[in-house]
């Protein structure tokens, strides 16, 4: 499937988020690299390099509701309409099942677009059994956890 194609697509939903998963070291920051350099509109998020950047955000401290309230006041003045939320693993490896679970439910539904933010975000993550079993659903049907390997090289 083309990347692009399937953004598009997505474009179109009023639940615009949707996940990206893959195992660790597999190439998913080279994808996202490689997106924001192959189309305009593309903005990359380094999650690990924020909180690196920023000592006062306490990973212990970020349940699913602080990164919520995080990411969108975060893209909320990035110019581009999509946001590539990378590198997010370190966090998500402190969480319990309960809190991913939270978190993909706010994916799932209440992050809807436009009335919650005008963007579209896409969640980059290492393969989890909570993140890559979830059922989320565009309104065609057609998944919104894909794993990186579904679409073609970029």
């Amino acid at each position: 499937m083309n990347f692009f194609s399937y953004l598009d697509t997505q474009k179109q939903e009023d639940r615009q988020a949707f996940i990206i998963h893959y195992p660790a070291g597999a190439g998913k920051s080279r994808f996202v690299q490689r997106a924001c350099q192959t189309r305009a509109g593309l903005y990359a998020l380094d999650l690990l390099a924020q909180f690196q950047l920023h000592p006062e955000l306490r990973v212990r401290e970020f349940n699913p509701e602080r990164l919520e309230r995080y990411l969108l006041g975060y893209v909320y003045p990035v110019g581009t309409h999509t946001v590539l939320v990378d590198n997010g693993d370190f966090l998500f490896n402190t969480w319990t099942r309960t809190d991913k679970e939270a978190f993909v439910q706010w994916l799932s539904y209440p992050l809807r677009t436009p009335s919650v933010t005008d963007k579209t975000l896409i969640l980059i993550v290492q393969t989890d059994e909570v993140f890559s079993s979830v059922k989320m659903q565009n309104s065609r049907g057609g998944s919104r956890i894909l794993a990186l390997n579904e679409f073609e090289a970029l």
